[in-house]
């Protein structure tokens, strides 16, 4: 028997040596390593700059949502006050201004500044200002004992990422006995 009887048909014979079963075993070559290393490393480093700016928002998110908490804790507090005069006057308001809230300690350097003026006619009018030091100064006189409505306008500063000032700000109205 030949060995072409053994073949199917349409098949030549090949016959297998070491060195054609060698060549096929072969490991990569250099430019592939190269390749491989260059398209990693381009990878790692697009996920090291997606993470860092994860990071930079997470943090940017946090101080917006400190600063709307210390407005809305101020802003709870004016309404909490039993006595009208207290919002009639820049002492009053001055008061509520001298304690710090916890949620200001992410911030840094902020300040806090208050409109409080008569309704409807938007005067008279004062304004408070709490430094990032604490300092609070006071501009203006206090309300007409008589008002029954005030505005108070509430806005917070600090600094953010990158050294950029933010801003937060907040109205409210309050009237003598409620809505």
């Amino acid at each position: 028997m030949n060995a072409s009887a053994l073949q199917p048909v349409g098949y030549p014979l090949r016959i297998r040596t070491r060195k054609s079963i060698h060549r096929k075993c072969v490991g990569s070559t250099l430019a592939e390593v190269l390749v491989a290393i260059g398209l990693f490393t381009m990878a790692f480093s697009c996920f090291y700059a997606a993470t860092g700016q994860a990071v930079r928002i997470a943090q940017g998110s946090k101080q917006e949502t400190s600063a709307s908490q210390v407005l809305q804790h101020r802003f709870e507090t004016f309404h909490g006050t039993k006595a009208w005069s207290t919002v009639l006057t820049p002492t009053g308001i001055s008061a509520v201004l001298a304690v710090t809230p916890a949620a200001s300690t992410t911030l840094h350097s902020a300040s806090e500044s208050y409109v409080v003026s008569a309704q409807p006619a938007g005067t008279p009018q004062f304004t408070i200002t709490r430094s990032a030091s604490g300092i609070v100064t006071v501009t203006g006189t206090a309300l007409p004992a008589n008002t029954k409505a005030v505005k108070i306008a509430g806005q917070l500063n600090w600094t953010g990422l990158a050294s950029r000032t933010r801003t937060r700000q907040q109205v409210t109205l309050l009237t003598e006995h409620g809505i």
